[in-house]
């Protein structure tokens, strides 16, 4: 059956890119939003794969690239929408939110068609790419300077835990709901819908970005969109969130990496004083795993430094 996405018609077995018209800047150029279609020749889900909905977090644009260039739709049951870069505003000034309203895009769904720019884009990749979708992947990464491990984010339900199974992710965070972002917006319409934390904003990582593709190319064998069999790995399901902020400010030396498990009171790092030679050693509060660190050495008072799940 052809896809018709607000002017883009794609036919079955054919791939097409293409973008979606937001607005325009000041100088009357458009702001568009770039998508690839990709129809295949046999009836399957619908699945849409997001990234960039905050303009530093680069990682899941170089997957959704190397996913739209290897997939070939004579190969393909169902459909796959992919959106590299959601928020072309955000991307071009390299930051997280839109410069021209300030504006959270990942705040902003459902969107609305009368509001701000931010909230006009939101609207159109909701009505145009989320509700024709049975599935979406939102690929995000950490903020500048803070890496995160690779792991997938989920809802509390039953049909989301078994199928972060076939993701591949060793760790799975299992979240409440986010008012106002994609993947809620899209939950409540009936998309099931998964997040993805990738690496560090504003850098290419490679060995996240294969990471990702890998797992996301085996998802969609589970889902039966590409022929193969799934591998299945039961991952480490995380509940809850800790912030470890620091307690002076400094220089910061990491002691541990992501993905590495830690118990109470293990030292993750210290905080040195370039002008007394006196160091702070930041300790963990209970025990879990290191899902994020702060790349960036220069440190104030109260900065967040590090990540622990459990």
């Amino acid at each position: 059956m052809k896809i018709i996405i607000d002017q883009i018609k794609v036919p079955p077995g054919k791939k097409v890119r293409g973008a979606l018209k937001v607005g325009e800047l000041p100088d009357t150029s458009e702001i568009m939003i770039p998508v690839t279609i990709i129809n295949g020749t046999k009836k399957g889900p619908t699945l849409a794969i997001i990234s960039s909905v905050h303009g530093n977090e680069v990682n899941g644009a170089e997957v959704c690239f190397r996913i739209a260039n290897s997939i070939n739709p004579e190969n393909l049951s169902g459909k796959i929408i992919i959106v590299p870069i959601a928020n072309p505003l955000a991307y071009n000034s390299r930051i997280r939110k839109t410069p021209q309203d300030e504006k959270d895009m990942n705040r902003c769904f459902p969107g609305n068609k009368e509001g701000s720019i931010t909230q006009k884009m939101a609207y159109t990749l909701y009505n145009n790419v989320i509700k024709g979708s049975d599935f979406l992947i939102d690929i995000h990464s950490g903020s500048k300077s803070f890496r995160m491990v690779n792991f997938a984010k989920i809802f509390d339900e039953s049909d989301s835990f078994i199928k972060s199974k076939f993701f591949g992710f060793k760790f799975v965070k299992v979240r409440t709901t986010l008012e106002g972002s994609l993947t809620h917006s899209a939950n409540e319409s009936g998309v099931k819908s998964f997040c993805i934390e990738t690496g560090e904003g504003g850098r290419l990582e490679e060995e996240f970005i294969s990471e990702t593709l890998t797992n996301i190319i085996n998802f969609m064998k589970y889902l039966k969109i590409i022929e193969g069999v799934p591998k299945s790995m039961e991952p480490i399901f995380l509940y809850n969130e800790e912030r470890i902020l620091s307690p002076k400010g400094g220089l910061l030396v990491p002691n541990v990496d992501v993905g590495q498990k830690v118990r109470k009171r293990t030292v993750l790092g210290e905080i040195h004083n370039p002008f007394t030679g006196e160091k702070e050693v930041i300790k963990s509060n209970s025990e879990g795993w290191v899902v994020g660190i702060k790349r960036e050495p220069q440190t104030y008072t109260g900065e967040k430094t590090f990540l622990i799940y459990h």
